[in-house]
């Protein structure tokens, strides 16, 4: 593993493996006119699958109901989907005040899950949030980190 990798993975858990609340802070690389202090938030969800046959529709984007209802077992997709709005909200909560309906999870060009966030909601935000979603026939799981950049004078 990369040095800056473990400590930053170290850095997110205290004594005895529990997590530090309110993310991470680290002194960063010159990010021009600044010096970058990043902070990281993570999020973890769990649920399901069962639950997700038929998933109300206001708690979905239609892209995301589009997306899931092409797939071959759609409460699968949905449970992840949920798990990875759930992760989001979790991650982003250190620097945001967001509402599930905020998030949206599609899909990239190879199929990776990508985060997009609601404007107003998001005004304001310079990070990066990633996510990814893994499942079972019967349990979806997906994780969450946002890295902010805040940047501070010289």
């Amino acid at each position: 593993m990369h040095s800056e990798a473990g400590e930053l993975l170290a850095g997110l858990v205290g004594p005895g493996g529990l997590a530090r609340p309110g993310g991470l802070a680290w002194p960063g690389a010159d990010v021009g006119g600044g010096v970058g202090v990043g902070r990281v938030g993570v999020g973890v969800d769990v649920e399901e699958v069962a639950r997700w046959e038929r998933p109300a529709e206001s708690l979905f984007t239609a892209a995301e109901h589009a997306y899931c209802r092409a797939l071959a077992r759609p409460a699968q997709s949905y449970a992840g989907r949920w798990c990875a709005k759930e992760a989001v909200l979790k991650a982003l909560s250190p620097f945001l005040t967001l509402s599930l309906r905020d998030i949206e999870i599609g899909a990239g060009p190879a199929g990776a899950p990508q985060v997009r966030l609601a404007y107003p909601a998001c005004e304001g935000w310079d990070g990066e949030v990633r996510v990814s979603i893994a499942h079972t026939p019967n349990v979806a799981v997906a994780v969450a980190v946002a890295v902010a950049v805040v940047l501070e004078r010289k």
